[in-house]
Protein backbone atom coordinates (compact mmCIF):
# COMPACT_ATOMS: atom_id res chain seq x y z
CA UNK A 1 0.00 0.00 0.00
CA UNK A 2 2.75 2.52 0.53
CA UNK A 3 4.70 1.61 -2.41
CA UNK A 4 1.20 2.27 -4.43
CA UNK A 5 1.00 5.71 -2.24
CA UNK A 6 4.22 6.95 -3.16
CA UNK A 7 3.76 6.30 -6.98
CA UNK A 8 0.67 8.17 -7.38
CA UNK A 9 2.51 10.92 -4.98
CA UNK A 10 5.01 10.86 -7.81
CA UNK A 11 2.48 11.02 -10.56
CA UNK A 12 0.48 13.81 -9.10
CA UNK A 13 3.70 15.85 -8.52
CA UNK A 14 4.61 15.07 -12.03
CA UNK A 15 1.68 16.62 -13.39
CA UNK A 16 1.64 19.68 -10.76
CA UNK A 17 5.14 20.51 -12.13
CA UNK A 18 4.38 19.80 -15.78
CA UNK A 19 0.95 22.21 -15.65
CA UNK A 20 3.32 24.76 -13.47
CA UNK A 21 5.81 24.83 -16.50
CA UNK A 22 3.18 25.09 -19.28
CA UNK A 23 1.88 28.02 -17.37
CA UNK A 24 5.18 29.75 -16.82
CA UNK A 25 5.79 29.53 -20.56
CA UNK A 26 2.53 30.81 -21.79
CA UNK A 27 2.73 33.81 -19.27
CA UNK A 28 5.88 34.42 -19.43
CA UNK A 29 8.33 33.39 -22.35
CA UNK A 30 5.91 33.09 -25.50
CA UNK A 31 4.81 37.17 -24.31
CA UNK A 32 8.64 37.87 -24.03
CA UNK A 33 9.51 35.83 -27.36
CA UNK A 34 6.83 38.00 -29.26
CA UNK A 35 8.13 41.38 -27.58
CA UNK A 36 11.05 40.38 -28.56
CA UNK A 37 9.86 39.60 -32.72
CA UNK A 38 7.89 42.70 -32.67
CA UNK A 39 11.18 45.14 -31.62
CA UNK A 40 13.06 43.66 -33.97
CA UNK A 41 10.65 44.09 -36.99
CA UNK A 42 10.52 47.85 -36.00
CA UNK A 43 14.25 48.05 -35.64
CA UNK A 44 14.42 46.90 -39.38
CA UNK A 45 12.14 49.26 -40.10
CA UNK A 46 13.62 52.20 -38.55
CA UNK A 47 17.36 51.11 -40.20
CA UNK A 48 15.48 51.35 -43.12
CA UNK A 49 13.89 54.57 -43.49
CA UNK A 50 16.90 56.34 -41.69
CA UNK A 51 19.38 54.35 -44.52
CA UNK A 52 16.72 56.20 -47.17
CA UNK A 53 16.52 59.22 -45.86
CA UNK A 54 18.59 62.12 -47.54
Amino acid sequence: MLIINAIVLNILSGAMLFALARMYERRIFIPAENDAQRLEEHEQFNRKIVASAP
